[in-house]
């Protein structure tokens, strides 16, 4: 099962965000700012300022929460995700291991 650390976790995502379609970057204001929504519109008129402020935010520092609640809007499909605390890396099952197990 694959492993990443946390700052691996945040190379990675910054990395999809800069190249992240108007409404992906909706998707990821949403996540990061549920009280303060955005719509694919919006973030269509002015994607620079969507993704400079998703940006911003991601370079401020995610908590674990954060990354494990934003790595699947970003990366979609069915994972299981956790944080080891001893190892410090985060841990996920991919869609393949998940069909596996709920047989």
């Amino acid at each position: 099962m694959p492993a990443i650390s946390k700052k691996k976790a945040v190379e990675v995502i910054t990395a999809e965000i800069k190249k992240a379609r108007y409404d992906d970057l909706a998707e990821y204001h949403n996540e990061l700012f549920p009280s303060q929504p955005t719509t694919a519109e919006q973030a269509e008129k002015d994607p620079a300022a969507v993704a400079g402020k998703v940006l911003a935010q991601v370079e401020k520092g995610l908590e674990i929460d954060q990354i494990l609640d934003l790595w699947p809007v970003i990366f979609p499909g069915r994972y299981r995700l956790w944080y080891d605390e001893e190892k410090k890396k985060i841990h996920w099952t991919e869609d393949k291991e998940i069909a596996r197990l709920e047989e």
